[in-house]
């Protein structure tokens, strides 16, 4: 059931008054901890919120302050949010407001049960309700396998998919209730941790829809567009904290990228003319409510500025009528840093080539990786990274390549990229390499390549993700379908050693 105007503001309204509610007269936040595999020397990224949403595009960073890997993050915040610290062993999450402070200590002994592998300990402010939510959250797929489970086992025959979901979902959380019940969490924090994992399950589902439909898992005979539906419907009209989640731009993008399919029909009215007329494929986006319309705005802005894609409209105007609607508006001036610093990073890597990086034409001789290898790599192992330019995740590891390339030279290892990207987007493509200073050698998978893959590489997997990393050995023999990651830089040098050694 699509929501009424009046029920939107009286969220917006909820939202108000909760911010103000959980204000403190203190000016900081701060958070410290120890991280295993820091040394003095060393810096460790992190995502603090802005304006107190969820922010997982604009990191800064702190240095660790001795070889325990102790580390100490302070800063501002004008209400309560997320900070997501980025480590070698996974992410921790501390949802943080003025006044408080927090202490987290990774650990070396799995937890005792399935959810997660390498805990994190918490002392401090809140700290039962941050042990339960990284406890709960360090398994990044574990959220799917919950939720896929449900769909394929846990309901019974007639019943109505979304429900159930929904259901079971609620009863995942209810360790979050409990807590509330000892008094060790707000009834705000409550809400924002229930909703944070809500919508990541949702979206987990709703883009693996693929997976369910291959298996033939489903034998309730609902249509894929009803369950789809459903799960937006609640993200974009009832939950009023979705924008505090780790998935809740994505859920906007979602439902601006799938309106005219699943919603053209409906009653949504249209609040941004301007972006309706202008935004070209994104003026779905003027049936977003003004607080969502201007975070899909800002935050799709950033994105492909910090991704160097192509915005696919013209940024000037775009960006002037956001700055016009919504003035004060914190992106604002982000935004603007963000494209001088842009332009300028553009400027030098067009004025500088690396001699290091090559690019190879896969167009016209190369037609599988086979033939890439023999033709490029004779007696020399290979560490090949499956991406492309859109794959926001993929260009997250090219932080990491600095250490990537010192540990293959160590090892005598050629590096290749081969971008899954359409060959008409060549200019991009090239124009991301030298943006990015990729050393090493570089492939435009064309059709013939791109089919080797899906059938080399992915096989029967029905989710074909990046990025993605393979092993060649000196023969020319692949080793590994699926290697660590560069920011996973010590078990993928253990894996280089153990597989090259046997092969």
């Amino acid at each position: 059931m699509i929501s009424t105007i009046k029920f939107r503001i009286i969220i917006w309204a909820f939202i108000g008054l909760c911010l103000v509610a959980c204000s403190h007269k203190k000016k900081y936040v701060i958070i410290q901890g120890k991280l295993i595999g820091y040394h003095k020397g060393d810096s460790v990224i992190y995502f603090k919120p802005i304006d107190g949403f969820n922010n997982s595009q604009i990191f800064e960073t702190t240095n660790i302050i001795n070889d325990s890997g102790e580390f100490k993050i302070v800063f501002p915040s004008d209400s309560i949010g997320f900070t997501k610290i980025q480590t070698k062993k996974g992410n921790i999450f501390i949802l943080a407001q003025n006044g408080d402070s927090v202490y987290s200590e990774q650990q070396t002994i799995p937890y005792a049960d399935s959810f997660a592998m390498q805990p994190v300990i918490f002392t401090g402010s809140n700290s039962a309700m941050h042990n339960l939510y990284n406890k709960m959250n360090s398994n990044y797929f574990y959220k799917f396998n919950y939720a896929m489970d449900l769909l394929v086992k846990k309901y019974p025959a007639g019943s109505n998919l979304y429900d159930t979901l929904l259901s079971g979902i609620n009863k995942y959380l209810l360790p979050f209730d409990s807590i509330y019940k000892q008094k060790k969490i707000s009834k705000y924090c409550l809400e924002i941790m229930k909703s944070d994992f809500r919508n990541a399950m949702f979206w987990h589902v709703y883009h693996n829809m693929g997976a369910l439909e291959k298996n033939n898992l489903w034998i309730v005979p609902e249509p894929e567009k009803d369950l789809k539906r459903d799960i937006l419907q609640h993200s974009i009209n009832v939950d009023p904290f979705l924008l505090h989640t780790n998935f809740g731009t994505g859920l906007l993008a979602d439902f601006v990228g799938e309106y005219n399919e699943l919603f053209r029909n409906q009653d949504y009215p249209v609040y941004d003319t301007f972006f309706y007329k202008n935004g070209l494929e994104y003026k779905a986006s003027a049936h977003l409510i003004p607080g969502y319309n201007k975070f899909f705005w800002a935050d799709m802005i950033i994105f492909k500025t910090l991704q160097n894609q192509e915005y696919g409209f013209s940024f000037d105007t775009i960006f002037s009528h956001l700055k016009n609607t919504f003035p004060g508006f914190t992106y604002i001036k982000i935004i603007e840093h963000l494209k001088k610093v842009n332009e300028s990073n553009l400027n030098k890597s067009s004025a500088k080539i690396n001699s290091n990086i090559h690019l190879i034409d896969s167009t016209r001789a190369i037609n599988s990786l086979d033939k890439a290898i023999k033709t490029h790599f004779k007696d020399t192992a290979v560490y090949i990274d499956l991406w492309a330019t859109w794959c926001m995740p993929c260009k997250e590891e090219f932080r990491y390549k600095n250490q990537l390339n010192n540990l293959l030279k160590e090892k005598n290892i050629k590096l290749m990229y081969i971008s899954l990207d359409d060959t008409s987007k060549k200019n991009t493509w090239e124009q991301n390499i030298q943006y990015f200073d990729l050393e090493g050698y570089h492939i435009l998978a064309g059709k013939n390549i791109s089919n080797d893959i899906a059938k080399r590489v992915y096989g029967h997997e029905i989710v074909q993700s990046i990025p993605r990393y393979l092993l060649v050995n000196k023969q020319g023999k692949f080793v590994s379908m699926n290697m660590s990651r560069p920011s996973d830089l010590v078990t993928l040098k253990n894996e280089l050693d153990s597989l090259l050694s046997k092969n």
